[in-house]
């Protein structure tokens, strides 16, 4: 989601030739990443799954990657295999399309931030992770990054298009893009810092606990504190959220980087697509 406002992106306007290549990367990307999320859906949502609220979080994520990858990679390489551009015929869909993918984007992200503290929690405390994340209080978290990411499907809100040039998607150049420019930039910015935050903590916690002085009693209580269950989804919660924050970090310097060389905005549309479709 760069800035078409970049002078190396204002030929968004005229007609570019498809690019088959890219499209047919970006499409066969997207199903290969799709496979193996879909058909890990229903291992997660399993009853004995949904006991911990870490998978329930999980689960909302895994489906918002299913839908931002139909956006970042399937339609993308539909609209680079045919050379489609937003001032070409396709303003009113890709705009209303736009809206969505920027919508599903910010729940992804502030969705992986609830992970993060959803984790943060755990580490420090099972009474206060069984106060808020016991039964359906998970559910009621989840609701806040959704409701989020559901204002920008409004009219009113800001949107995204697709440039076939430069196979990446780019904030309109009016004053709506420009406002979309900015929350896009605090959005990241936000996601990044408050995921290095948490999870510095989180190593602050491990390294606290694993530090206890080396006698058999204080071992075995370390050892019961940090499960195997625990250090499993640790290591998927660091995953998933460090490619966010190389995509969040990607995407802010791209947009404010003029004349980029073209290989390095399709890297950047290459590295969303992989955020979605590595989540464990």
């Amino acid at each position: 989601m760069s800035n078409v406002s970049n002078n190396s992106l204002l030929t968004d306007s005229v007609e570019v030739a498809p690019n088959r290549l890219i499209g047919v990367f970006y499409f066969t990307h997207g199903i290969v990443f799709l496979i193996p999320l879909v058909l890990c859906l229903p291992v997660m949502a399993q009853k004995e799954q949904r006991k911990h609220s870490c998978y329930k979080i999980m689960l909302v994520m895994t489906t918002l990657d299913i839908i931002n990858l139909c956006t970042s990679s399937i339609l993308s390489g539909y609209y680079s295999y045919n050379g489609i551009q937003y001032c070409c015929g396709h303003e009113t869909s890709m705009r209303i399309i736009g809206r969505f993918a920027l919508g599903f984007f910010f729940m992804y992200t502030s969705t992986c931030v609830l992970l993060a503290f959803n984790r943060f929690i755990d580490f420090y405390s099972d009474d206060l992770t069984e106060r808020l994340f016991g039964k359906r209080r998970t559910w009621y978290w989840s609701v806040v990054p959704l409701l989020y990411g559901a204002y920008f499907f409004t009219p009113w809100s800001t949107t995204i298009v697709y440039n076939s040039q430069f196979d990446i998607w780019i904030f309109t150049q009016d004053e709506t893009g420009k406002k979309g420019v900015i929350i896009h930039t605090i959005n990241n910015v936000m996601t990044a810092a408050l995921l290095f935050v948490l999870y510095s903590l989180i190593c602050y916690q491990l390294r606290r606990y694993f530090s206890i002085q080396p006698t058999t009693q204080s071992n075995d209580a370390a050892a019961r504190r940090i499960s195997s269950m625990q250090k499993q989804v640790i290591v998927q919660s660091v995953m998933i959220c460090s490619l966010t924050v190389i995509s969040c970090l990607a995407y802010v310097i791209v947009q404010y980087t003029d004349n980029f060389p073209p290989a390095l905005y399709k890297t950047t549309q290459i590295i969303w697509q992989i955020m979605h479709g590595t989540s464990p």
